[in-house]
């Protein structure tokens, strides 16, 4: 997360470095919230991991309040992998398309 935001804040942020960090954070925030047993994987459907309307906004309001990024509940609904997820995020964070 934190160097998530220092990349944020860098005024020559790397596109595939703010997606890479973006992994890292939401990831790190689904295995907490969720209580997974182990990491999420990339490129595996959001869905197999439980996440339901409570914790799709909850992470909503985390984006938002943590990274400034404004994500609507259906942009988390329809995500169809974390790697699709951060490349949401990372198009509303300005960065564009990074990830793979």
């Amino acid at each position: 997360m934190r160097a998530l935001k220092l990349l944020l804040n860098s005024s020559s942020s790397d596109p595939a470095a703010v997606f890479d960090a973006a992994i890292k954070a939401v990831s790190a925030w689904f295995f907490k919230a969720l209580r997974l047993p182990e990491p999420m994987e990339a490129e595996r459907p959001l869905a197999a991991y439980g996440i339901d309307s409570l914790v799709t906004v909850e992470f909503r309001n985390w984006v938002r309040t943590e990274l400034g990024a404004v994500l609507s509940t259906l942009d988390v609904t329809t995500a169809a992998s974390l790697n699709s997820l951060c490349e949401v995020i990372a198009t509303a964070l300005g960065a564009g398309r990074a990830g793979g």
